[in-house]
């Protein structure tokens, strides 16, 4: 195997003739482009076939995430791509909540990031908290009904985790999300007020009572079996209590 730059593969395709292994990579430096080698060749070579356009910018200047890992509340190791900008720091910081909930943050091509980081010199932070998809069915079913703000319980660890490091200024910290990433920013500033600056909320879940009640009808059952189902009276007092609604 050659070396494949991180990202996103897809689109994979084998030509028996030439016994080229073909595939799509979508990359932070590589807008999905076209790749191919010989596989079990004496010296298999990464060929480029396709150069995405990025409006004149140079593509290999751009900034490769790396993977951390910090520990929880509960002892379990939480996965983040961290962003870095150059230079020293303290940098002020994004946390970007994915949505889902059953989503995943992966090292992808992604503009805004980009423009977050070499232009105005903030660290962007992809959590990967319980119940994200990608880590087995164990880890997706970890915030599920009342466990739900175990994941929230992951936030405030990686705000622990950036106190820690030297790069990464703790007092210039902005949560941010859409969808339920947009429940997990609300759930954030609510819990943890103090320790952050600023909390953006992109079309997020206030209230799991009225969205369950409001959804598509497709779509309530397979939600009840994430967020706990609003006709148990016990669930339903639950999904009211304080701690999880951000009204």
């Amino acid at each position: 195997m050659p070396r494949i730059p991180l990202g996103l593969i897809g689109g994979l395709a084998f030509d028996r003739q030439t016994r080229r292994l073909g595939f799509v990579l979508n990359s932070p430096r590589s807008a999905s482009d076209v790749f191919a080698f010989v596989p079990g060749a004496a010296k298999p070579k990464l060929s480029r076939w396709t150069t995405s356009e990025t409006g004149g910018l140079k593509a290999e200047t751009f900034t490769e995430p790396s993977l951390i890992r910090y520990p929880s509340f509960d002892g379990r190791s939480i996965p983040a791509f961290l962003y870095a900008p150059a230079g020293p720091g303290p940098h002020p910081v994004l946390i970007s909540i994915h949505g889902g909930p059953e989503g995943q943050s992966q090292p992808a091509y992604n503009a805004t990031t980009e423009f977050f980081v070499r232009e105005l010199g903030i660290a962007v932070l992809l959590p990967n908290v319980r119940g994200s998809s990608g880590y087995g069915k164990a880890w997706l079913a970890l915030d599920n009904g009342r466990l739900r703000e175990d994941s929230v319980k992951d936030i405030g660890a990686l705000l622990d985790w950036i106190a820690t490091q030297p790069t990464l200024d703790a007092k210039r910290v902005v949560v941010s999300g859409g969808s339920y990433g947009g429940y997990m920013s609300l759930a954030v500033a609510t819990n943890y007020p103090e320790r952050i600056a600023g909390s953006i909320d992109v079309v997020g879940i206030s209230n799991f009572l009225t969205f369950l009640q409001n959804t598509e009808s497709y779509r309530r059952d397979l939600r009840r079996v994430e967020y706990g189902d609003e006709r148990d009276p016990a669930m339903r007092d639950f999904l009211r209590s304080e701690e999880h609604t951000s009204e």
